[in-house]
């Protein structure tokens, strides 16, 4: 099974499949036809990042019953 991470490294941020404690170095984008660059960088020289970069966050205020009761929501 392959093992994808993001990582940065040397001020970059980049993705790799991990194998035997070796990042392989892939561009494009991870979920859509990645292509190897031939580079590989040691686990231990590179920060481990979150799987992707969440460009938004959802919240639902209604599960919060104080808040509801302050502002003269039903709950």
């Amino acid at each position: 099974m392959a093992h994808w991470l993001r990582f940065e490294a040397k001020g970059k941020v980049g993705f790799g499949c991990l194998q035997d404690g070796v990042i392989q170095v892939y561009a494009g984008t991870m979920f859509d036809g990645p292509q190897a660059t031939g580079e590989s960088l040691p686990l231990d020289e590179v920060k481990i990042l979150t799987p992707c970069q969440p460009t938004k966050m959802v919240a639902l205020w209604n599960n919060f019953h104080a808040l509801a009761e302050k502002l003269g929501q039903a709950i």
